[in-house]
């Protein structure tokens, strides 16, 4: 493939990344921590591999926390707020850098004093 069609494909995933990324991102979230709630609550038959299981439910459901948080900042980061309180203070407190709605606003100069 020519160099061209690379670069059409590429402008192509991203446009379809900003256009549904945020629903995308976070459908996937919810369904990754729901599938390992399910798979985790399974996992109790015992057993070494129950153990496997149950350690790979962990780190899905964590997976999906993160799929979750990726596209509620993705949202606040093209509408400069955020649809979720609980993402809000998840990415603002713990991170305050991951904050993508910091710094958005300008600070207002008084022309009056001196």
């Amino acid at each position: 493939m020519s160099l061209g069609i690379w670069i059409v494909l590429a402008i192509a995933a991203v446009g379809l990344i900003w256009l549904i990324g945020s629903i995308a991102l976070r459908f996937a979230g919810w369904l990754t921590m729901v599938a390992s709630l399910v798979v985790f609550a399974g996992a109790f038959r015992g057993g070494a591999a129950a153990l496997v299981s149950g350690f790979l439910a962990i780190a899905a459901f964590i997976i999906g926390v993160v799929l979750w948080l990726a596209g509620h900042w993705l949202a606040a980061f093209k509408s400069t707020y955020f649809s979720s309180t609980v993402a809000e203070r998840i990415l603002t407190r713990l991170g305050g850098r991951l904050d993508p709605t910091r710094n958005w606003a300008v600070p207002v100069q008084d022309i009056h004093r001196r």
